[in-house]
C-alpha cells in the first residue's frame, strides 16, 4: 500500500475512534439526565370521573431525591401480630408537627401554594427534631369528584419537599367533608388520589378523617365503609381516624365499638385540656385504645394573656403547659404527642369556615420564637432536661404515683 493509502487508512481510523468517543459521551449524558429526572416524584395523570367506582390507572409517582439513609419503610406485614408490632414501633418513633403556613392556613395552603415557604418551614420543622409533618387534604379544594391535575402536582411536590428535608408525612384526608351519603364517589376519589402512593414509604400514616364525631350515625357509617377501601389502596401504610379533645377517650371507645371489624391501626385522640388533668387523661386514653397503639395527633395551648401579665408571660405559660403534658405522656407510657401547631396564623388570612384558629403556634405569625420551641425540641430529641419533671409536677399526681415515679428516677 502507498504512503497516501496508509495515511487515508489512519485518518479513517482516527475519525472512527473520535466519532465513537463522541457517541459514548452523548449516551452517558443522556443516561444521567434521564436518571436525574427519575429521582423526582411526578403526580399521577388526571383520571376521568365517568365511572364512580373506577380507580383508573394513574402512573405511579417517581421517587423523591432523598438520601438512602433518610428513607422510611413500608410495613412488611399485611395483618396479624407482626403488623401490630411494626405499627407500634413506628408510632413510638414518630415526632410529628402539625402544620399550615402562617399566611395561608387550611385550604389556602393549596390555593396559594408556595414551594419556597414550604422549604423554609419544613427545614424549621426538621430543626426542631421532628421526623414527620402532617399534611391535610380537602376534597372541595382538590376537586370533587374529579381531582385537579394542578392540585395533584402540588401534593406530589409537597411530599418531595418534605422528603428533601428529612420528613415523612401523615396525610389526613376528607377534611371539611360532610357528604356522607356519597360513599361510592368517596371510594373512587380515595382510590384516584392515593393509588399512585401505595408503595411510597415517606407516607408514614394515613388518617381517613380528622376528628370524627362518634355521635353522628351517618359519619360513622361512611367511616365504616371507607376504611376497607383505604386498607386495600395503602395496605403497607398504617391507617387511623381521630377524635377530638371534646370527644376524648370515651368518644374513642364509642367510635371503636361502632366501627368494630373495620381495618385501622392506630388510636388517634386529641388533647387541649387543662395540664392538671393530662396524666389521668393519658391513662384513660391508653385504656380506650385497647390493643391499638395510642397517638396524640394534636395537642396544644393558646397563648392567652388571661390575667393581664403580658404576651411574654402568656408565652411562658404555654411552654409550661407543653412541659407538663409531655411529662404526663412519658409518665403514662404514651408516645410523643404532636404539637398543634408550628405558627400562629396571620389575622385576616384564615378561611371563614375555620371560626376560631386561636394563637396556638410555637412561633408567632411573624416567625418570632416562643419558649415552647425549646420544650418541643427537647421532647423530640431527648435533650438534656427531657427526663426531668416540671418543678410543680408533683401537685398533679397522687402520693403513690409520686412515690412510683421517684423509684423510676423520673
Amino acid at each position: 500500500m502507498s504512503n497516501h493509502g496508509r495515511g487515508w487508512e489512519i485518518n479513517k481510523r482516527r475519525l472512527f475512534v473520535g466519532a465513537s468517543i463522541i457517541l459514548a459521551a452523548v449516551v452517558v449524558v443522556a443516561a444521567f439526565l434521564i436518571g436525574g429526572r427519575g429521582n423526582v416524584r411526578t403526580p399521577p395523570a388526571a383520571v376521568s370521573s365517568a365511572s364512580p367506582e373506577s380507580s383508573g390507572s394513574p402512573a405511579p409517582p417517581r421517587r423523591s431525591s432523598v438520601a438512602p439513609g433518610r428513607r422510611f419503610s413500608l410495613l412488611s406485614a399485611l395483618s396479624g401480630q407482626q403488623r401490630k408490632r411494626e405499627v407500634a414501633a413506628r408510632i413510638a418513633k414518630l415526632r410529628l408537627m402539625n402544620y399550615y403556613p402562617a399566611a395561608d392556613s387550611w385550604t389556602k395552603m393549596w390555593t396559594n401554594w408556595n414551594a419556597n415557604v414550604l422549604r423554609d418551614d419544613f427545614s424549621r420543622i426538621h430543626a426542631l427534631g421532628a421526623n414527620a409533618v402532617r399534611i391535610i387534604v380537602f376534597p372541595g379544594t382538590f376537586g370533587w369528584p374529579a381531582i385537579s391535575p394542578l392540585m395533584n402536582t402540588r401534593f406530589a411536590d409537597t411530599l418531595n419537599i418534605a422528603a428533601d428535608n428529612g420528613l415523612g408525612v401523615q396525610v389526613t384526608l376528607f377534611d371539611w367533608w360532610q357528604s356522607y351519603d356519597e360513599i361510592s364517589l368517596s371510594r373512587a376519589w380515595l382510590k384516584r388520589f392515593l393509588s399512585p402512593y401505595a408503595s411510597d414509604p415517606e407516607i408514614q400514616l394515613v388518617e381517613l378523617k380528622n376528628e370524627v364525631d362518634p355521635t353522628d350515625s351517618a359519619e360513622i357509617a361512611w367511616v365504616r365503609a371507607l376504611l376497607p377501601t383505604l386498607r386495600s389502596v395503602m395496605p403497607r401504610t398504617p391507617s387511623t381516624v381521630s377524635v377530638s379533645g371534646t370527644a376524648g377517650p370515651a368518644g374513642f371507645v364509642q367510635l371503636r365499638n361502632d366501627i368494630a371489624g373495620s381495618p385501622f391501626d392506630v388510636a388517634d385522640m386529641h388533647f387541649y385540656g387543662n395540664e392538671a388533668a393530662a396524666y389521668s387523661w393519658m391513662l384513660a386514653a391508653k385504656h380506650a385504645a385497647g390493643s391499638l397503639p395510642l397517638f396524640i395527633g394534636e395537642f396544644g395551648a393558646r397563648t392567652m394573656d388571661a390575667n393581664g401579665a403580658g404576651a411574654e408571660a402568656a408565652a411562658l405559660q404555654q411552654a409550661h403547659w407543653f412541659s407538663v403534658v409531655f411529662a404526663a405522656a412519658r409518665a403514662a407510657g404514651v408516645s410523643t404527642p404532636a404539637p398543634w401547631t408550628l405558627y400562629d396564623f396571620k389575622p385576616g388570612t384564615v378561611p371563614s369556615a375555620e371560626k376560631d384558629p386561636g394563637a396556638y403556634g410555637l412561633y408567632s405569625d411573624t416567625g418570632r420564637w416562643r419558649p415552647s420551641v425549646k420544650v418541643v425540641k427537647e421532647a423530640f430529641t431527648g435533650g438534656s432536661s427531657v427526663k426531668k419533671m416540671p418543678m410543680n409536677w408533683s401537685r398533679y399526681l397522687s402520693g403513690r404515683e409520686n412515690y412510683l415515679m421517684a423509684r423510676r428516677g423520673l
